[in-house]
């Protein structure tokens, strides 16, 4: 017979499983209902450790870590009444009890600053309603929310929210690059979720690019914005206009920088800009930019480009960056083929 408290215990330790009960998306639920499927006797577990998420996070402000420990054993040792037996989870396992306890409490440090905006969900009512707007390399948009904040949309980037946005919170989620323009709703701020960084506005504009989800880059332009990781669970930052910060999923947050211009997110206004850019880097922009796939041939260590472009063609950019490079270039379709020229 299977050690039901250690299938709870893994259950608690796996962050897809917490992620799935307290931010639920279409993904997700087909994940887990499909391992329920092929797993029904976890059936029990799952529920046990859904109710242990949730009832801690409600009240994770308030409770002594008493009451917490009691809510857990009496979870925990609850049985059907069909159980032979009734035993105690602290009675078996006094070591993992502390770790479970730990991990919940750990949970409020981690992700409980954002839940605490949100509705507080009960397990009947997890079943939300998602919207996802992807643009797919190539492409760009501006998404206009319920509550008039302004999205622009970078390429091969994607936003998800709630279908019913702005009627109990204001949290999107992002992956890619988005610039911001936030509506004023002091009841309800505005909550930006990439990766581990939470960026929290209550009416301001912000860039952020998370195009590597584990190294996000926030910049201000106007207003004030506060930045959070639920992965370090350090304290909230505070950015200020013309000031960015750089997160590290192996760090944390590194110092704030002071920028002197807005060459980052010129983007919104179809402007692509490089100064003395790797190449490597350039690429990559330009299939993003673009929606091309783009080969690279010859030495490039060390070549770096500059150039500044408004709403230009492709083809223009690879001529300008022929003569400068000294390379050659040739395009099919949406396959673009660079050499560098031997020197």
């Amino acid at each position: 017979m299977k050690d039901r408290n250690d299938s709870i215990l893994l259950l608690l330790q796996n962050p897809e499983f917490k992620q799935w009960i307290l931010h639920p998306t279409d993904e997700s639920n087909y994940y887990w209902e499909n391992w329920l499927e092929h797993h029904p006797d976890n059936q029990e577990d799952v529920d046990k450790a859904r109710e242990l998420i949730i009832r801690l996070r409600f009240h994770e402000d308030r409770l002594a870590d008493k009451e917490t420990e009691e809510i857990i054993d009496n979870i925990i040792s609850r049985e059907d009444n069909t159980s032979p037996t009734i035993i105690s989870f602290k009675k078996i396992i006094p070591i993992k009890y502390a770790a479970v306890l730990a991990l919940i409490l750990g949970l409020g440090a981690l992700i409980g600053r954002f839940y605490r905006n949100e509705i507080q969900y009960d397990h009947k009512q997890l079943d939300i309603t998602y919207i996802t707007k992807l643009n797919p390399p190539g492409q760009k948009s501006i998404i206009r929310l319920k509550d008039g904040t302004e999205v622009h949309l970078n390429s091969n980037s994607s936003l998800k929210y709630a279908e019913d946005f702005g009627s109990q919170n204001r949290t999107v989620e992002l992956k890619g690059e988005a610039f911001f323009s936030v509506a004023t709703d002091k009841k309800k701020p505005f909550t930006v979720i990439s990766g581990n960084v939470h960026t929290t506005a209550l009416g301001t504009h912000f860039n952020v690019n998370a195009r590597n989800e584990n190294k996000p880059r926030i910049i201000l332009t106007e207003g004030m914005i506060k930045v959070e990781d639920n992965l370090w669970a350090s304290k909230p930052i505070i950015l200020s206009p013309y000031q960015s910060i750089d997160y590290d999923s192996d760090k944390g947050f590194l110092p704030i920088k002071n920028i002197k211009n807005l060459n980052e997110i010129l983007w919104i206004q179809g402007v692509l800009k490089f100064e003395n850019t790797p190449l490597v880097k350039v690429i990559k922009e330009l299939e993003n930019w673009y929606g091309v796939s783009i080969t690279l041939e010859g030495e490039h260590l060390g070549l770096t480009y500059s150039g500044e472009f408004k709403d230009e063609y492709l083809t223009n950019i690879l001529k300008s960056m022929s003569y400068s490079l000294g390379m050659e270039y040739s395009q099919e379709n949406e396959f673009v083929q660079l050499k560098i020229k031997e020197r």
